[in-house]
């Protein structure tokens, strides 16, 4: 979304609410002079400020963004963690106040000298705005009507968990509006809990970025470079991942914010013109596995990773994405669009259409193998089971015998067994 636009839809947020009465205000001004002067400031006047604001207005107060333009040993940088924890301290334990983390905001929110918000930073401020200004107003809604009680510590976590599904049905329906005719791949494949979506995305981004329990997932290069395809489109929204992102060899996962959704990055080759081995494309699907058991989340957004550009066959990346879903139970929506490019030839010199039509087949294939597999060794265990029984029905068990019985028994096994000669093949001695 273009920044003007984000300003413009804040706005219309903020008169909305100033229509029903509700004053927000932002406390920011305090906050920055820790960059000029002691903390002390902060200790002695916030805590009596946002007790006397709050009485008649609801207080909005952020963290200090981190300082990247001096050394993460610098003493600064400890004293402002305290303050930040200070904070949060405060908003806990009082009422109609709010926090907007600015804390979590990355170095590539900010510009390169490292203190002045850059247009990414700008524009996840707008962001963390409008989600701040939503939940509550939200806790607000649903506490008036009496369908929840007010807890102004509640997560929102919480307030998302039941709104995925809406956000994605909505989407759909948004992009159907926007081509006006149904697309079939808008429809869910046999399993129903794996999606084709035909669309940029860029739309999946603006509807889903700040859900905690989704997930989006692409392949990059080892150098992070990020410079064609799908991979561009999240450079543009999150920023290449760090170093500190690097979660092992082969995956990558950022977090667009404290409680936001989570983007994880596959690393499946190490240069350009490379391919991704079948060793390297598995690893990144089964550490992605780990981490998405691993951070609770139940959607997964991603793109056809490395059927674009890698010439991955989709047969692959349909066998991996199913026992990922197999695995987690999760919601998998797998995004692609139509791209141009004079370079090279894309999906393997398919059409757009011709591979959005073989991966939906490669996926069913899939499924219909799984359950097959599911089947036979259900249909095998239980006739197991039947012939153990009847094996158990129909068994008789022998009478005992007395000690007198058994050693004649012996006996006439051993006067019965075939006599044992031995023959000497020595030569005799002269």
């Amino acid at each position: 979304m273009h920044w003007s636009c984000q300003m413009q839809r804040l706005k219309k947020f903020i008169s909305m609410l100033k229509r029903e009465k509700i004053k927000f205000v932002s406390y920011w001004q305090e906050l920055m002079t820790c960059y000029n002067k002691k903390t002390e400031t902060i200790y002695n006047t916030l805590e009596e400020d946002l007790r006397v604001l709050s009485k008649k207005q609801t207080i909005y107060v952020t963290a200090i963004p981190p300082r990247y333009d001096i050394a993460t040993n610098d003493p600064l940088q400890d004293e402002l963690a305290m303050v930040n924890n200070y904070i949060r301290e405060l908003v806990i334990r009082m009422e109609n106040v709010h926090m907007i983390d600015l804390d979590s905001l990355k170095r590539f929110h900010f510009s390169q000298r490292g203190l002045h918000l850059n247009f990414r930073g700008k524009k996840q401020l707008s962001y963390m705005v409008l989600h701040a200004l939503t939940t509550t107003n939200d806790e607000r809604i649903s506490s008036k009507s009496g369908t929840i009680e007010t807890d102004n510590e509640k997560s929102s976590l919480n307030i998302f968990e039941n709104n995925t599904t809406n956000k994605i049905t909505d989407l759909i329906k948004e992009i159907t509006t926007q081509t006006n005719k149904p697309s079939p791949f808008q429809q869910k494949t046999r399993n129903s809990k794996i999606n084709i979506i035909n669309t940029d995305m860029n739309s999946v981004i603006k509807h889903c970025r700040i859900d905690p329990t989704v997930g989006f997932a692409h392949s990059i290069l080892e150098d992070r470079h990020m410079s064609a395809g799908v991979a561009v489109v999240f450079r543009k929204n999150f920023g290449r991942p760090l170093s500190v992102d690097r979660i092992s060899k082969h995956l990558a996962c950022q977090s667009v914010t404290a409680d936001g959704s989570k983007v994880f990055s596959l690393i499946t080759k190490r240069e350009y013109f490379g391919k991704p081995t079948p060793e390297d494309y598995s690893m990144a699907f089964e550490e992605l596995q780990d981490q998405f058991k691993t951070q609770g989340l139940k959607t997964l957004f991603c793109s056809a990773i490395g059927c674009v550009r890698d010439l991955v066959q989709p047969q692959t990346f349909a066998r991996h994405i199913v026992n990922f879903q197999k695995t987690t139970g999760a919601d998998i929506h797998i995004v692609s669009y139509e791209q141009k490019t004079a370079k090279r030839p894309l999906w393997r010199g398919l059409t757009h259409q011709e591979f959005l039509l073989t991966l939906k087949a490669e996926i069913e294939a899939e499924c219909d193998a799984e359950c097959q597999i599911t089947t036979n060794f259900n249909s095998s265990r239980s006739a197991r089971t039947a012939l153990e029984v009847e094996l158990d029905s129909t068994a008789t068990p022998s009478p005992p015998q007395s000690s007198e019985t058994l050693q004649m028994s012996q006996a006439h096994s051993l006067s019965s067994m075939p006599t044992c000669h031995t023959y000497n093949t020595r030569s005799p001695a002269i």
